[in-house]
């Protein structure tokens, strides 16, 4: 990772245990849940989605529009389809600078490759410009939404810079989810036109294309009516630090769960099972889908004038959903009042890190001879799937 967690955000432990040259298990703790209610509770609504995202050191985006989610089902209001198109391309956006930074910064440093700062840098830069041309001040983090007054020659040019950027510095000229072969995603990476291409090649010559392969089921589609009651009923907060599924299983989310189903993956999956290749490769396809994502939505956006005034107190409680860069996420609040009585969230990490889930099932049987390669090989698989914090990793051996 490269931002640092926060005291909120906490830090993921997981113990190796390594027998006859390879890792037996790997048990992760579940990471103490965010302090969130203690944090909110007795605000006023707007207040509290305007503070959210500042707790937090990534995915700013995603938690705003979570918890505008949220919010707006505990009230009952309604979205205009401009609003949502403003929404979902800012996580769209924020989705194309995290997946950067992970491909440029810290894949390449954790596989020993150069990495690219720059260009990370200027991605990053970049992505900050988009919602200022779309609301001024984040006017659009209300409830209901806020006003908009999109420039539309500024984001056509907007856009077109930001998929000049991802082409060139991602995709190293070629549009990688194009492909539908492993074959073909292999001849790329050999010619190591930047970060992310050197990275794939070192993952196929190094013969670790298959490394964290398990058989975790991906999230696909997940009743939200059930993870609404699972959470509103989580006074302990049990279902929120380990959480499973209608039918007692545990689910992977993230980039591969979204792009299982594309040609390049099904190949990489048929050669190598759900390993680095194929999670790595799920990055880059989203990508380009993210930027085409945002080319869609932009036209959508029309000039709103809301209300300033804030929405009206009440009683209620609302489930939010976001796709964020790292995997689904959620947020449930309940209202007493129109003041914050409770609030719950449900980040992609306890999916992915789950003690029984995909970062657990995929070390199970990987080579270790010492603790260096099976610290080495933990942090990659980890890395893959992505935490929002820092991922602390001990060696024991039976």
């Amino acid at each position: 990772m490269t931002a640092p967690a926060t005291a909120l955000e906490g830090v993921l432990r997981a113990r190796l245990c390594v027998e006859g040259g390879m890792i037996k298990s790997a048990q992760v703790a579940p990471r103490p849940t965010p302090p969130i209610k203690p944090l909110l509770k007795g605000r006023k609504l707007a207040d509290a989605v305007r503070l959210l995202p500042r707790l937090f050191s990534l995915c700013g985006m995603a938690q705003t529009v979570a918890a505008l989610g949220a919010a707006e089902m505990a009230l009952a209001l309604p979205v205009s389809a401009a609003q949502a198109a403003a929404r979902l391309s800012f996580t769209l956006a924020e989705t194309v600078q995290e997946h950067a930074t992970r491909l440029l910064l810290d894949a390449p440093l954790a596989l020993g490759e150069a990495p690219d700062a720059q260009a990370a840098k200027t991605i990053r830069r970049h992505v900050a410009g988009l919602a200022p041309l779309v609301s001024a001040n984040d006017a659009w983090v209300k409830p209901g939404g806020g006003q908009l007054d999109p420039d539309r020659k500024e984001l056509a040019e907007w856009l077109e810079t930001l998929r000049r950027l991802v082409l060139t510095h991602l995709m190293a000229g070629s549009d990688v989810a194009g492909f539908a072969k492993a074959s073909e995603l292999e001849r790329w990476a050999k010619k190591g036109g930047g970060a992310a291409a050197r990275c794939m090649a070192r993952i196929f010559q190094d013969q670790q294309a298959s490394l964290g392969a398990n058989a975790t089921f991906l999230m696909g589609r997940l009743d939200s009516e059930f993870v609404r009651s699972a959470l509103a009923c989580d006074g302990g907060l049990d279902f929120a630090r380990a959480p499973q599924n209608a039918g007692g299983f545990c689910l992977e989310t993230g980039p591969l769960s979204r792009q299982y189903e594309n040609p390049l993956i099904k190949d990489l999956h048929r050669q190598y099972g759900y390993g680095l290749a194929a999670r790595y490769a799920a990055r880059l396809i989203e990508l380009s889908h993210a930027v085409t994502g945002i080319a869609l939505s932009l036209p959508l956006l029309e000039a709103e004038r809301v209300s300033a005034d804030n929405p009206a107190g009440g009683d209620g409680e609302g489930l939010g959903v976001a796709e964020a860069a790292r995997g689904r996420l959620f947020h449930w609040l309940r209202l007493r009042d129109g003041l914050v009585d409770d609030y719950r969230l449900l980040a992609p990490t306890e999916w992915n890190f789950h003690p029984d889930g995909a970062f657990a099932q995929g070390l199970k049987a990987v080579a270790a001879k010492d603790d260096e390669v099976a610290i080495r090989a933990a942090k990659l698989h980890g890395l893959a799937l992505d935490p929002c914090v820092l991922l602390e990793i001990e060696v024991d051996y039976a």
